[in-house]
């Protein structure tokens, strides 16, 4: 092996500056014993040898020995030697040489000098690592100094006294570790482990077996363990060696644990489908791993009704709203804070939407109310939705859009019908049912409304003809040529307008006579409608005297009569009536009538049975008439110019419909026929006298008693009347009357104000 000078001081005059020289020379090597690692290790000196004044010629080496002990181990060589050139002045080089007890050499050279003709000094020191070892070096080393000049003539060199060799055994690398064991967390970085080795030569290297955990590293260079480990490992020894660059090297042990701290979180679902208003299948969640001290959280929140138990990780509940499809994060952490995440998605639909109706049939009767109602019954949906129905419902029937309720009074009948009942949710989806309607007429309802109706007109009609009694077959106006005008009849609200005419044939014993009224009216009843009509009479009659105190006659009457509600009926008639009378007298101041009357009449009625639009029941109806009514009355002319005209009159009149059947245009229904039977007593007084030339005022209070009777008009009741008025006195052929009548005196129900305008005619 060879090694050159680690460092040369060169001078031109050893002898001058020797003692300098060898100082700088000690210097030098302390200095480089404080910088190496190598120098600054403890190390163990072996032998050493002196090699001060040897006189070293090129023709032969010196030689030294020294002894090393037995079971010695050489790893380093340090020399220093001094040399003063004595030959020639040209260049040589010092060679030493070390030979150990087993033949293996040591070669150390100097370097040519060349001094310029000069003699010269110069001195190296070295130090040289055995790599390998000289193991079992015990036993006699060899030293042989040489030079390649040969001046033969004198020394090529001599050694000082500070030149010598020293043989060293540097110890093993010794390695301490950190930690002698740790305890590590999968997945969390460790705090490095350092391995730290003295002692050695040169750089170390490390090692360690077995293999460390995945993720965990030992530095080859520095000893440094360090990473963050991917997987648990159980407890296992390592061994981490480290060498120097001798080979040589120590080693330690290192005990690991990788425990596996990860959490691992499990869910029964991954996705749930709920529906709005239904319970879910929990969903569960199975954790292991960290300490098990575990809680459970959710993000975000879930949807309404649902909760995640935060020691179990369950979830569960009742949704109670809808909710899109969601991705939801549930969180696992153990007490150490490690946490582990699991996904699941969400979504929670509206339940199906069902639809029901409280009842799929309907057997209805026109006019009559559907009670109970038909109800419709949501399930499912988003809880608003609309209703529709087709084709559209009978009228009078109809559909509530918001609750579906199915209500109303049908107008017309119908045929078994089904209808679709649509409900609509909000969100789009529509669900239908079908509802089957027939409506049957209400024959009693229709044959009871014409009954009334109808009764209630001849009633009416009846009260008209009573009222509108003639006064030419009276026997005072027989001989009164010139004619009376006065009549005393009981109007509603409303106007009449009226005639009469009278002849008496030559001999006075025949006497024809004509009287005829028309009236427009209006009444009304508690609690009904308004009714409007007019009503027209033409009476006419012939008669014979049979002695100044009697006459016989003969009476024909003609009517017509409408009567009107709004939207609720429209019935008339005509009709007629004959019979033979009798007038006369008691006395020069009290009278009678009698008579007696047979009559018909044909009559149509249309009435809103139903209402609501529907189609109007309509039918014509005959009735029979008969009538038979006696009067005794006075007429006397006071002192004071005015004339009381007291009356007492019985009246009995019927009439009886036929039976007749109605019809809307779809169905008919027959209608019984009715009597409407009247008996009515009536006294009144008239007062009257002259206010003017040809002007005369009267005023009549009445009262009537309808002690009997059947049909619409039963009652028994006083009913009191009082009349105004103004006529003309028989002065011309023509005669004139006004008066104003109110009727009701007494009268909880009816009530009646009558303007009366009569025009009479003389011929």
């Amino acid at each position: 092996m060879r090694l050159s000078s680690a460092s040369r001081t060169p001078s031109p005059d050893f002898r001058a500056f020797r003692p300098l020289v060898w100082l700088a020379g000690l210097i030098a090597a302390l200095c480089v014993a404080l910088v190496s690692p190598a120098l600054a290790q403890e190390r163990q000196q072996i032998a050493s040898v002196d090699l001060s004044n040897i006189s070293v010629w090129g023709n032969a080496p010196s030689s030294r020995t020294f002894t090393v002990p037995a079971g010695s181990r050489v790893t380093e060589i340090e020399t220093a030697i001094g040399v003063s050139h004595r030959g020639s002045s040209w260049g040589s080089e010092t060679v030493l040489t070390l030979i150990a007890p087993g033949g293996q050499r040591f070669v150390f050279t100097g370097d040519e000098m060349n001094f310029a003709g000069q003699s010269g000094y110069y001195r190296a020191t070295s130090r040289l690592q055995v790599d390998p070892p000289v193991l079992n070096a015990g036993g006699t080393w060899t030293v042989e100094l040489s030079d390649t000049y040969d001046d033969r003539a004198n020394p090529d060199y001599i050694t000082d006294n500070n030149s010598g060799i020293v043989l060293y055994d540097l110890p093993n690398p010794e390695l301490s570790l950190s930690a002698s064991s740790a305890v590590l967390v999968m997945g969390t970085a460790i705090d490095p482990i350092q391995a730290s080795a003295t002692g050695g030569v040169g750089a170390y290297t490390y090692s360690i077996s077995p293999a460390l955990p995945a993720g965990l590293t030992l530095n080859a260079s520095t000893g440094a363990l360090t990473g963050t480990p991917e997987a648990g490992s159980p407890e296992t020894t390592y061994t981490i060696t480290a060498v120097d660059s001798r080979n040589l090297g120590d080693e330690a042990t290192l005990t690991l644990t990788v425990e596996d701290r990860s959490l691992v979180l499990t869910l029964s679902e991954s996705s749930i489908s709920a529906i709005r208003g239904t319970a879910i299948t929990p969903v569960t969640a199975s954790a292991s791993g960290g300490d098990e001290n575990f809680s459970f959280s959710i993000s975000p929140a879930l949807p309404s009704g649902l909760s995640i138990d935060a020691g179990t990780g369950t979830i569960s509940g009742t949704p109670t709203v809808a909710s899109p499809v969601t991705g939801y994060t549930v969180t696992l952490t153990d007490g150490n804070g490690y946490t582990e995440t699991a996904a699941i998605s969400i979504g929670v639909e509206h339940p199906p939407l069902g639809l029901s109706l409280s009842q799929s049939y309907l057997h209805l009767t026109r006019g009559v109310a559907i009670d109970p109602a038909v109800t419709a019954t949501i399930t499912g949906g988003s809880g608003t939705v609309s209703f529709s129905v087709s084709p559209m419902l009978p009228a009078g029937i109809e559909l509530d859009p918001v609750t579906g309720t199915i209500s109303g009074t049908p107008g017309a009948i119908l045929a078994a019908t089904a209808y679709t009942v649509t409900a609509t949710d909000q969100t789009g989806p529509a669900l239908s049912a079908i509802l089957t309607i027939s409506v049957e007429n209400d024959d009693e309802r229709v044959a009871e409304a014409f009954e009334q109706a109808t009764t209630r007109f001849m009633a009416a009609r009846i009260d008209r003809m009573l009222a509108s009694e003639p006064r030419g077959y009276r026997l005072e106006n027989r001989g009164d040529t010139s004619g009376n005008g006065i009549t005393s009849r009981s109007t509603q609200n409303g106007a009449d307008l009226s005639f009469a005419a009278g002849r008496l044939s030559a001999d006075g014993l025949w006497f024809l006579w004509i009287e005829g009224e028309y009236a427009e009216y209006r009444y009304s009843h508690s609690g009904e409608a308004t009714r409007k009509g007019d009503f027209g009479l033409v009476s006419a009659g012939f008669d014979y005297l049979l002695n100044p105190d009697l006459t016989l006659g003969m009476m024909v009457q003609v009517d017509h009569m409408s009567e009107t509600a709004k939207d609720a009926s429209d019935i008339s008639g005509n009709g007629w009536m004959v019979g033979p009378y009798i007038a006369g007298r008691f006395s020069s101041d009290l009278y009678y009538t009698a008579r007696i009357a047979y009559g018909r009449s044909d009559n149509d009625a249309a009435l809103d049975v139903f209402g609501g639009g529907a189609e109007w029941f309509r039918g014509g109806f005959a009735t029979e008439r008969s009538l038979a009514r006696a009067s005794v009355y006075g007429i006397r002319d006071l002192s004071s110019g005015v004339t009381v005209s007291p009356k007492l009159d019985l009246a009995w009149m019927r009439e009886s419909q036929q039976d007749y059947s109605v019809t809307d245009g779809v169905s008919s229904v027959a209608v019984d026929g009715l009597a409407v039977e009247v008996w009515r007593l009536k006294l009144s007084s008239r007062f009257e006298g002259h206010v003017g030339q040809n002007l005369r005022a009267f005023v009549e209070p009445s009262l009537a008693w309808d002690f009997a009777g059947s049909g619409y008009q039963e009652r028994d009741d006083l009913i009191g009347a009082l009349e105004l008025g103004l006529r003309s006195d028989a002065a011309s052929a023509w005669q004139s009357l006004v008066a104003l009548r109110y009727e009701g005196i007494g009268a909880d129900d009816r009530e009646a104000v009558a303007v009366r305008l009569n025009l009479n005619r003389s011929f």
